[in-house]
């Protein structure tokens, strides 16, 4: 945002989401007219950068085990509503959201063989 060039990132989302666009120049005229919100957006910026780079370090299992267990309820929570949680992805979804292949990930998918 901060550099004029073209955000060259997607997403996309698991549940039903609206998304709001934030004008560049809205963005940049609050923190001409509220500075102090600088620091903030800095110290955000510098987090998730962090955090992306260490994603980037773990081997693509780590990821795909994280993701899982980021999609966990707690077993506690689970008792006291009654409820489950279900997280509808295809193959290719959940891939996508680790970065790796989806043949990759029918392999990580696959049962272990006897004796392996």
């Amino acid at each position: 945002m901060f550099l004029n060039q073209p955000y060259t990132f997607s997403a996309e989302t698991v549940l039903p989401s609206q998304l709001r666009l934030v004008p560049r120049r809205i963005i940049l005229w609050t923190l001409e007219a509220k500075p102090e919100l600088w620091s903030p957006l800095a110290r955000e910026i510098a987090r998730r950068h962090y955090e992306m780079v260490e994603q980037l370090k773990k081997s693509p299992q780590e990821r795909f085990l994280n993701l899982l267990l980021r999609f966990a309820v707690p077993v506690e929570s689970q008792e006291r509503t009654h409820s489950s949680h279900h997280v509808g992805l295809i193959n290719q979804q959940l891939a996508d959201l680790v970065g790796i292949s989806e043949r990759r990930l029918r392999h990580y998918l696959a049962e272990p063989k006897a004796g392996a």
